[in-house]
């Protein structure tokens, strides 16, 4: 479960930014040795402040502004700039936090307080193998460390950064998750080794995947990855959604929502399509709760989508009855 959020932001385009790869790893390496020096708290305060007055001036605020005024049209100006300023602060509290992931998913935690762990315990004494489903909110990294520090065997997808020295070490700090990570490009796999053996894998789950099928996401379709729910349906295996919700500071909450599996959906429904509208709606649901542990730097919805308004209205429509019949 853990992300290429970290990479999306310190990506750039090698023609154009050859002098400033070196700039950006010195950069992120100095504050990640300076915040692993700090206590947890005092780490994750740092980033959040930072991270508050960097936002203001980065080129992806727009894109953050630009998602949050499709998914909160309600909201004024002047609250989608607070808002904004509120998710740059958890993104920086989280970039804080990495030297420090073993110590905050170690069992019996300070900075946990996990609930609903019986869900996935259940499948897994049934004997199925179980895909853990995520999404960027809260400190998405600690997800994969709060199964993997009980003892779980989980394989975690991850994107490797395209910075070298920022890859090295960010793959350092998420082995001190303990659970086996596999890049994405390969990890088919793995994945598919994993499921086989009915142990667990770990995916983050993000909105406009570039392959996928069209789902209502806040109330606009967009292409969301069919991958949790082609592995549950080849392995027969259980999805448990998994959130992640920051509390105050560097405390969270991590709920393990109750599973759901191939055979929950009704005869004549598509299940491919079923399973990822149910993922795609616990998304929503924990966005809408707490928008400000939303990771939306890059954009969610696509500008145009293929085919005519009416055929993407009925597919939006119809992928939403489904998500509504298996709920």
């Amino acid at each position: 479960m853990t992300s290429d959020a970290i990479e999306h932001a310190s990506a750039h385009k090698p023609t154009r930014n050859i002098f400033k790869r070196p700039l950006v790893a010195a950069f992120v390496l100095s504050f990640w040795s300076l915040c692993g020096l700090l206590p947890v708290s005092w780490a994750s305060a740092f980033g959040g402040f930072t991270m508050n007055i960097v936002g203001r001036f980065i080129s992806r605020r727009h894109k953050v502004l630009a998602n949050l005024e499709i998914a909160f049209p309600e909201l004024s100006l002047r609250q989608l700039n607070q808002l904004a300023c509120d998710i740059h602060r958890n993104i920086g509290r989280t970039w804080a936090e990495m030297p420090h992931l073993a110590e905050i998913c170690r069992p019996g935690s300070p900075w946990i307080d996990l609930r609903g762990s019986e869900h996935f315990e259940r499948e897994i004494a049934a004997g199925r193998p179980v895909v853990f489903i995520s999404a960027h909110v809260g400190n998405w990294e600690i997800t994969a460390g709060i199964v993997a520090h009980r003892g779980i065997p989980l394989t975690v997808v991850y994107t490797p950064n395209p910075n070298p020295v920022i890859r090295r070490r960010l793959h350092r700090y998420r082995e001190r998750l303990r659970c086996r990570l596999t890049p994405k490009h390969s990890a088919a796999r793995p994945l598919a080794k994993a499921l086989s053996l009915r142990e667990t894998v770990g995916l983050v789950v993000d909105p406009r995947a570039r392959d996928g099928v069209l789902i209502p996401f806040f109330g606009h379709p967009t292409t969301m990855t069919t991958s949790p729910a082609r592995l549950a349906l080849k392995f027969g295996a259980s999805i448990v959604p998994t959130q992640c919700q920051r509390l105050d500071g560097a405390r969270f909450r991590i709920t393990f929502h109750e599973a759901f599996r191939p055979e929950d959906v009704p005869p004549g429904i598509d299940p491919e399509i079923a399973l990822t509208a149910r993922i795609t709606g616990h998304i929503e649901d924990w966005i809408r709760s707490q928008p400000a542990d939303w990771y939306c730097m890059r954009r969610h919805w696509p500008r145009t989508i293929n085919g005519s308004r009416e055929a993407t209205a009925s597919q939006c429509g119809d992928a939403q009855e489904t998500r509504q019949l298996i709920s």
